[in-house]
């Protein structure tokens, strides 16, 4: 793929070209706004650009706005960079025409994740609109998400002290425990439009014994799955130590192995087999259920945000209606994965169960 790399910082436009071409990419270089403009307007331009906002000659806000006014003449996903990351600067960028944003001085993982998003959404949507919908879920988890945090520390917090008030009616007590909990689990909602977004996914890096998130992993199941009559098989082969966030990783193993436990309510047979292995260059890690599987028209949409086959939007009113979601949990669990520089496949058919493959390098994180 073709990608354009326009910044007025000679520096950053040469770490860029470098980023790209170890990762397959094409990049095509421009310093000033009018060699980037030059390039987008062409007969032939990238699908995707990484533009700064204050370039000389035509700033990145510029070239979004005239791409905007171009409309259906033009399908070009823009990346904008900038210093300042702060919510109503990210909402004035979205509201130019940037498809998403950068914050500089430019990280390695955070490029890399960007990148990645960006090949997602051109490769599944086709429509200026689409890739206007997916700005929209961009200022959702950059801008938004991080104000409502903020709201909910601060009723976490009062709720706190009051809770701490000697005398209180037991009825009172218990409702704002009630509301305690659900301002837990609207944080939780929070963090993970943050990780679909791309904040803070690759977390910080230290060596960890592979297995091991994929054993504390299975721990936090382990009581769901006992519950529902769910049998755990796990075959961990021998793996080495690699540089991960491994609280990330718990996560999307996690998300995983919970959404495949949960596509087996109903089933007559429940197990869950969970395997690793190491073939010296990348680590592959199997999950396997024996659920209800997934259509091919819904194996093209699982990983996207908000999209879920469980409860009012089951097709049916069979045991996948009764199960709560909001549909990110697989979104972050690719979304973390890409970040470690890994892959997430999946094989299933209606009624057959599922098998969703993960595909680390080892190299990745070195």
């Amino acid at each position: 793929m073709r990608v354009l790399v326009a910044d007025g910082d000679r520096s950053n436009c040469l770490l860029l070209e470098r980023s790209f071409r170890q990762w397959g990419y094409e990049p095509i270089l421009a310093e000033d706004g009018e060699t980037a403009w030059a390039v987008l307007s062409g007969s032939n331009p990238p699908r995707l650009a990484f533009v700064d906002k204050d370039m000389p000659k035509i700033t990145g806000l510029e070239i979004c706005r005239r791409l905007g006014l171009r409309g259906a003449a033009t399908q070009v996903y823009v990346i904008l960079m900038a210093s300042d990351d702060s919510p109503n600067e990210i909402a004035s960028r979205l509201a130019n025409g940037a498809n998403d944003f950068l914050a500089k001085p430019l990280q390695q993982e955070d490029l890399h994740s960007k990148l990645r998003t960006a090949e997602r959404v051109l490769t599944q949507e086709s429509s200026p609109l689409s890739l206007r919908r997916s700005a929209l879920m961009g200022t959702l988890s950059a801008g938004i998400a991080h104000e409502f945090n903020n709201m909910l520390c601060g009723i976490l917090g009062h709720l706190e002290l009051t809770l701490d008030t000697p005398g209180l009616p037991r009825q009172a007590v218990e409702r704002m425990e009630m509301i305690k909990g659900i301002a837990w689990r609207a944080a939780g909602v929070v963090e993970h439009l943050l990780l679909v977004s791309g904040h803070n996914l690759a977390g910080t890096r230290t060596y960890y014994p592979f297995n091991s998130v994929l054993r504390d992993a299975l721990q936090k199941l382990a009581d769901f799955a006992a519950r529902e009559g769910i049998r755990i098989k796990a075959e961990l082969g021998e793996m080495p130590e690699i540089p991960m966030d491994a609280g990330g990783l718990t996560r999307a193993f996690y998300n995983m192995m919970l959404n495949a436990c949960q596509s087996m309510a109903g089933s007559a047979t429940r197990q869950l087999s969970v395997s690793s292995s190491f073939d010296g260059k990348r680590i592959l890690v199997s999950i396997t259920d024996t659920g209800c599987g997934i259509t091919s028209e819904d194996r093209e949409r699982i990983f996207l945000p908000f999209f879920s086959t469980k409860g009012e939007h089951a097709k049916s009113h069979g045991a996948q209606a009764k199960i709560k979601g909001i549909g990110l949990g697989l979104t972050v669990a690719q979304a973390i994965i890409h970040a470690h520089g890994g892959e997430v496949s999946v094989v299933s058919e209606p009624g057959l169960g599922a098998v969703f493959t993960i595909s680390i390098p080892v190299e990745a994180g070195s």
